[in-house]
């Protein structure tokens, strides 16, 4: 049985569906005495890579910010704290924030990386 570190690092990756990963997730709680993981650049990278090639839908990024929005469990990188917060936030509110599309998602892809993203058409 995985731990919790364990879990949360499977949700962090979305190397499982979250179907799998939140009822349990669920049975450990949102809070957190500690951070148990920490989301930084590059695992949020990986996730906008696999929209813009087609791996992820909008609705999958959106359950997977949700799922990770609020978590006690889960740390912001200190470096990028106040950008990691502002892209979870906004996959996890598309509606109250801005729509996802191509454009939004290469913009944050050049924040996080600071520097220029190849130009992905959405098919």
């Amino acid at each position: 049985m995985k731990t919790r570190p364990e879990w949360l690092n499977a949700l962090l990756n979305f190397n499982q569906p979250l179907g799998e990963i939140v009822p349990h997730l669920r049975d450990f709680g949102w809070e957190s005495d500690t951070a148990l993981v920490v989301l930084n650049r590059q695992y949020l990278c990986s996730i906008l890579q696999r929209y813009l090639h087609h791996q992820l839908s909008a609705e999958d990024l959106e359950d997977w910010a949700n799922t990770i929005e609020g978590r006690e469990d889960i740390a912001y990188d200190d470096e990028d704290e106040e950008l990691l917060e502002t892209v979870i936030f906004e996959l996890a509110n598309s509606l109250l924030a801005s729509p996802l599309s191509v454009a939004l998602i290469q913009d944050w892809l050049e924040k996080l990386n600071r520097s220029p993203i190849p130009n992905f058409e959405h098919v």
